[in-house]
Parts: C-alpha cells; sequence; structure tokens
C-alpha cells in the first residue's frame, strides 16, 4: 500500500467497499432463494396447479381470493380501501373490523397476469419466503453465523401453523412482520446506533395492522417484551438511555399507528356488527401438543394423532398446530446450559407466548386442571378482557410469534455447538435444518379447483351500470339462515364478483352483521318454523322477495345448479328450497337464462303485501308457537285494502280449566287505531276475520280476552307468561 498513491489507494478502498456491499447483498439473495426453494417443495403440490387450482381445503382460500382481488381494485381506484361497497350491496360492509388486511393483496399483484389462482398461489409462496428471510435478518442482527441463522428463518418459514395456515388461513403463510418489528426495535434500543430507526418500530407495526389484526396484537406484545428483557439485561448506569429509547419508540409508534386504530375502533362500535366472539374459547391446545409431532407431519403425523386421541385430546386442528420440532428442543436446552446470558430473554419471549397459546385453562387429556376443585386460570383469559380484544378466540395463534423467541433460543444452542464445533460449523447447521424439515414435512396439500364463471355473469361484465345480483342458493342445506354456512357459500359468489363486478347480497368477513342488514326475514326463514305466515297461501317472505330484491336495487336473481350435479349433490337440498322460493316469487315468469350452469330471472317491480311477527312472541316450538298478550303482527300493504285474518290456534288460556288451558276464546284484533274487532276462536281450526288495511305499514294487536296464565300456577314448569299458541298466521287477499 506504501507504493500506491494517494488516489490509487482511494480506488482500491472504493472497490474493496463494493465488493463487501456486493458479498452481503449476495448473502441476501442466497437467503431468499434458499427460503423460495423450501417453499416451493414444502407446499407442494401448489407450484404444480399454480396457474388452474387454489391451495386450500375449500375453506376460506375462496375469500382471501376476493380479499387480494380487492386490493387490486382499490390501486386502480375501482374499491375504496377500507369497504367492500360490493359486499351486502346496496349498505357495502367496512373491512376495519375484519381480522386480514390489504398487505398480502400487494404480494399478489406481480402474479394477476397468469389469473387469480397464479395470484393466491403466488401470495403463499412469497409469503412464506419473506417470513423466512424476516426471521433471518432478525438472527443476524443478534449476531449469528449465516448459516445458523438460515436454520432460524425455517423455524419461522416452516413453523406447524404456518404450515397448517396454507390450505385454510393464507395470513398464517405470512408473519414477516412479527421478526421486522423486533429487529427495528432491536436497533432503536441499541445506544450504538442514532435515533433514526425509531419511525422503523412504528412502521412495521403499522405494517402488522394493516395485514392481520391478531399478528398486530402479537407483535405489541412481543415489542413489550423485548423492551422489558432489554432494559433488565442493561447494566444500571445505561438503563436510562434504553428508558428514553423505549418511550420514543412507543411514541412513534401510538402516532404513525393511532390514526387506524382510532377508524378501527368507531367501526367496531357500529351496533349492526358482531365483534364480540363466543365467551367459551374455541380450538385451545394442550400442553402434549407442543412436545408431540403435529398430525399434518407426513412421517409423524399418524403417529402423534393416535397417541393424542387416545389421551383424550378434543381439539386437534388447524388451530392447535403448535408443536416445537424435537431438534429445537434439544438445541433449547443446550443454550439453557451454556448460552444461558444471550439466551434467556428470547427463552423468556417463548415462554410467554407459549402461555398465552394455551388459552383461558390449563387442559390435559381433554379436561381442566383442578387445583383446589378450581380450574387454573392462565392470562389468556385476563387478555381477551381486555377493551378492543374481546375479539380474540384462538389462542394457539399466539405461536405465530411464540415460534420467534423459541427460533432464535434455539439457534443460539446451535451458534454454541457450532463454536464448540468448528470442523463441523457447516454440516452441523444443514443437519439441524434437515431434522427440523424432517420432523414437520407435511403432506402433500390440497388444492380447490376454480369454478367456471358461468356465461351470464361474462355478460353482465361488460354492463356499466351498477346494481346488484342475488345468489341462489343460500346454503347448502334446506334452510334459510345467516350463520357462517352462509358466509362459506357467499365466497363462492365472491368469486363470480370478480368477475361480474356487481353487488351481491352477502360477503364473508370474520366480523361482519349481527344480522342480515337487507334480507333479514328470508334469513331467519325456516320451513319448520311456527307459526306459518301465509299470504294467499304462499309462504310471506317467498310472496314479498321479488318486491325485496327491487326495493334494493337488485336487477337478476341467479340460481345456480352446478353444485347440485353428480358427483356433487351437496347442495341439491339448498338448490330445492330456492327453487320453491323462486315458484312463488316469480310465478309466471320466463326464466332470462337457463343454461347448463344457472338459471336466472330479472327482477321486475312488483309490490308485495307483506306479513311478519311483532313483539309478544316466543321461540317457536315443534308444531305452534305461544304468544303474550297483547301480541303484535307487522303488515305492509301496497294499497289500501279490505283483507282477511286468518288464525288457528292450537292453546288458549281458559282461567276456568284445570290446566290453565280450554278449546275455546276470544281474540280482539286490532289495526293500528282502528276499532277492536272480536275473532271467536277454537282450538284446531282456522278463525277468519275481515280486516282493513292502509296503504304502507300498520301494526295488528292481538289480545285474548282471557288475558295471561303461568304454567306453573297449574302445576307446569313454564314460569313464563303465556296466553295462546297458534300455527298458522294468513292474510287472503281473495
Amino acid at each position: 500500500m506504501a507504493y500506491l498513491t494517494t488516489e490509487q489507494r482511494l480506488g482500491l478502498r472504493d472497490r474493496l467497499a463494493r465488493a463487501l456491499g456486493s458479498l452481503r447483498r449476495s448473502e441476501h439473495v442466497a437467503a431468499l432463494l434458499f427460503y423460495l426453494a423450501i417453499s416451493l417443495v414444502i407446499s407442494w403440490p401448489t407450484v404444480a396447479h399454480f396457474t388452474t387450482a387454489l391451495t386450500s381445503n375449500g375453506g376460506d382460500a375462496r375469500h382471501e381470493l376476493y380479499l387480494l382481488w380487492h386490493t387490486q381494485q382499490v390501486l386502480l381506484g375501482q374499491q375504496p380501501l377500507f369497504d367492500a361497497s360490493l359486499f351486502y350491496y346496496p349498505l357495502g360492509a367496512t373491512l376495519l373490523t375484519h381480522s386480514t388486511g390489504p398487505v398480502t393483496g400487494l404480494l399478489a399483484l406481480p402474479f394477476w397476469f397468469w389469473g387469480p389462482a397464479a395470484a393466491f398461489n403466488g401470495t403463499l409462496l412469497v409469503g412464506m419466503t419473506l417470513s423466512g428471510y424476516a426471521m433471518f435478518l432478525l438472527a443476524r442482527d443478534v449476531g449469528l453465523e449465516l448459516e445458523v441463522a438460515l436454520f432460524a428463518g425455517c423455524f419461522v418459514l416452516a413453523a406447524p401453523m404456518t404450515l397448517a395456515g396454507l390450505p385454510e388461513h393464507l395470513a398464517k403463510s405470512f408473519t414477516a412482520g412479527i421478526p421486522l418489528a423486533l429487529l427495528a426495535l432491536r436497533r432503536t434500543l441499541d445506544p450504538r446506533r442514532t435515533l433514526r430507526w425509531t419511525p422503523a418500530v412504528g412502521l412495521a407495526l403499522l405494517f402488522l395492522l394493516l395485514h392481520n389484526g391478531y399478528q398486530f396484537i402479537y407483535g405489541s406484545l412481543a415489542c413489550g417484551l423485548m423492551g422489558v428483557t432489554t432494559l433488565l439485561s442493561t447494566p444500571r448506569e445505561d438503563r436510562r438511555a434504553i428508558v428514553g429509547r423505549a418511550a420514543l419508540a412507543g411514541l412513534a409508534a401510538l402516532a404513525i399507528c393511532a390514526p387506524l386504530l382510532i377508524a378501527i375502533m368507531r367501526a367496531s362500535r357500529d351496533p349492526a356488527l358482531s365483534i364480540a366472539m363466543d365467551p367459551n374459547v374455541r380450538d385451545a391446545p394442550e400442553l402434549i401438543q407442543f412436545v408431540l409431532p403435529d398430525r399434518i407431519s407426513a412421517l409423524f403425523g399418524d403417529w402423534a394423532l393416535a397417541i393424542m386421541k387416545s389421551r383424550g385430546v378434543r381439539k386437534i386442528n388447524w388451530e392447535t398446530a403448535v408443536s416445537l420440532p424435537w431438534v429445537g428442543l434439544a438445541l433449547v436446552g443446550l443454550a439453557l446450559a451454556r448460552e444461558l446470558r444471550r439466551a434467556w430473554p428470547w427463552l423468556l419471549f417463548a415462554l410467554v407466548f407459549i402461555i398465552f397459546a394455551l388459552g383461558p385453562k390449563l387442559t390435559v387429556n381433554g379436561h381442566e386442571v383442578l387445583i383446589g376443585g378450581h380450574a387454573i386460570t392462565l392470562p389468556y383469559a385476563y387478555l381477551r378482557q381486555m377493551p378492543g380484544l374481546e375479539f380474540m378466540r384462538t389462542p394457539g395463534r399466539f405461536m405465530m410469534a411464540g415460534v420467534v423467541g423459541f427460533g432464535i433460543s434455539a439457534s443460539l444452542g446451535l451458534s454454541w455447538l457450532v463454536r464448540r464445533l468448528p470442523h463441523w460449523n457447516r454440516p452441523i447447521p444443514i443437519i439441524a435444518t434437515a431434522l427440523l424439515l424432517l420432523q414437520i414435512w407435511p403432506h402433500p396439500l390440497p388444492a380447490e379447483a376454480l369454478r367456471p364463471v358461468p356465461p351470464f355473469y361474462q355478460q353482465i361484465a361488460n354492463d356499466p351500470a351498477q346494481y346488484g345480483v342475488f345468489d341462489l342458493p343460500v346454503m347448502p342445506d334446506a334452510r334459510f339462515a345467516f350463520d357462517f354456512d352462509y358466509q362459506n357459500t357467499t365466497s363462492i359468489y365472491e368469486f363470480y364478483q370478480m368477475t361480474h363486478h356487481k353487488g351481491i347480497a352477502g360477503g364473508y368477513l370474520s366480523r361482519t352483521y349481527a344480522h342480515h342488514p337487507l334480507f333479514n326475514a328470508l334469513l331467519t326463514f325456516n320451513s319448520k318454523d311456527t307459526p306459518a305466515l301465509l299470504v294467499d297461501d304462499q309462504v310471506s317472505v317467498f310472496a314479498s322477495f321479488q318486491d325485496d330484491l327491487a326495493r334494493n336495487g337488485y336487477r337478476y336473481v341467479v340460481l345456480h345448479k352446478d353444485k347440485t350435479q353428480p358427483p356433487d349433490s351437496a347442495f341439491l337440498p339448498g338448490y330445492n328450497l330456492s327453487r320453491q322460493l323462486l315458484d312463488v316469487a316469480f310465478a309466471g315468469q320466463t326464466p332470462l337464462v337457463d343454461d347448463a350452469l344457472t338459471t336466472v330471472y330479472q327482477v321486475a317491480p312488483a309490490p308485495a303485501l307483506r306479513l311478519s311477527l311483532g313483539s309478544g312472541w316466543r321461540k317457536p316450538e315443534a308444531e305452534w308457537r305461544w304468544a303474550t298478550s297483547p301480541a303484535t303482527l307487522k303488515i305492509e300493504s301496497p294499497v289500501t285494502q279490505t283483507v282477511q285474518l286468518q288464525i288457528t290456534p292450537v292453546y288458549l288460556h281458559d282461567p276456568q280449566s284445570p290446566g290453565g288451558t280450554g278449546p275455546r276464546g276470544v281474540i280482539d284484533v286490532q289495526v293500528g287505531a282502528q276499532p277492536m274487532v272480536p275473532m271467536p276462536v277454537v282450538a284446531g281450526q282456522m278463525a277468519t276475520v275481515p280486516i282493513t288495511l292502509v296503504k304502507g305499514r300498520q301494526t295488528v294487536t292481538l289480545t285474548l280476552e282471557a288475558g295471561n296464565f303461568r304454567p306453573t300456577d297449574y302445576g307446569g314448569q313454564d314460569s313464563g307468561r303465556l296466553s295462546f299458541a297458534v300455527s298458522t298466521i294468513a292474510l287472503r287477499t281473495r
């Protein structure tokens, strides 16, 4: 160097710096390629059906594909970011309370050129790759060797919760935000670094919030734990600086995330939405599930499943995939023995998340563990009671973050072993990675072929007008209901919406309306409910269906046939019930389209007479429904008219009868403020009385002159106040 000029030395230094930078970049390229390769083979056969089918067990994939499409539409200016404006048309639905945000939709953007299946599968593979890479970055920042850091990334990429989520929950395949948030916080809390990393913590948490509400909670808790452990492991004289940096990071995170958090809180307070979940937490894993291989393991899954069933473990599903690999447990033991000073913060991190993952009660062999006759209450029970966290329902998902602490702990043990045996510094991480992947390697994942899009939807896609399309069947079984089965079925129609771009009557969202906001009368109808509400001998909600559609801006009703043909007849009961609905609502009307996939009717305005129950009615029983006087009916008439009100009573209160009920009575009928009309009634016989309806809505009040009674006063078990029970209520216009 002494013989070089100053200019030559500066040039050589620049070339060396560029070479080192290239080396560092190649390390990252190698890591990304390594995790992509593992993702491709571990998710088999995803790459084989990349453009033709979704990696899916038939559950949430269609709905998640829709969310990827929605993000694309947002970027094209066709949809608002946090609203599904075409769901529950014309009302729309908020996406602020939905568990999955738009981040995964960004991962899908490069793949839309090859179609919807490629967008979905590409998102899955890129999400897995980036998750492993983010853990790799964190491991390198902790000071782990290159090969050991590659091993650490496999813990996140191939975590059982990730693999179990591949055919079920796309968000679980992308957990990169958690290690990235921890990486940003580590650098923020490092006194040797500048404070420019401070906003990165808030940006990482915002990234999590925009991706998945659960992961935001886990990431926030993880950052809090890291702050505490960093403070405890810092010499006393340096703690003030750590506290100051942690406070700045917290303030930055609050400032960055607060606007979106406030919007979410406001949306969650909408009384029309169902946000808080069932207080009985479901799918909580047991201790044994942390040490046994998961059921998805190709080599050990059946063996582990048999053991768990023999031990009485009741919850064995996608949400209890919390298994900790054996090689990881062994290396964690090594870290405890040889690297405790470096490993204890990560071990504590993992332990806290494992405890949360156990759920509200400690369960062993299918039974809650009792001490002094009382179940052991775990921290998850208290966490879920905190304001804003009522939505949490699957504690096993805490392992999406717990695996980060466990993976770093195991990697520290592996790092010690590599340093102890320097001649084996490369074979040892390779062997450890192979053992890790060998235990968790899953069975080939299921695939769901994309359904053919009906030609009618391809036709109306060219229509620029905005209106609604009502898809049938509503349910696979012979009922109409607004429940999970309804949402799962409507996810099929979300896929069609990606073609026709029109409004639909539903929408599969994790937090949605408590009751259907538009068609609640239809979607609470059950043919077994009593009393049967009839208008001119037809079910009332069927007769008014076309009018309901017209009022809400629906132009077509589409009955789908493809799921009712052999060999798949799962939707046949729902198809037959839907056919009954259409035969009443569109009686005498010729279908607009009737092909192999669909039957389509065009909606025509047809004002209808409507009949529904009002107040004073109890839940239906076998063949009747009890009422407490006065009970009301709600009637909406398109014109002023006189109709016949027909009631068939089953039981009537009679104070003189030994059991409290008798065969005869008088029901006073009053329409609005009109004078009462007495209706003599006999149990088991239809009674008729003419009533005059005004145009619009009115309330009809039914009062049994004998009043109410309590069955307990006559030796019965029911302490409620009852008056009469009916099997049929009908209106007849002719």
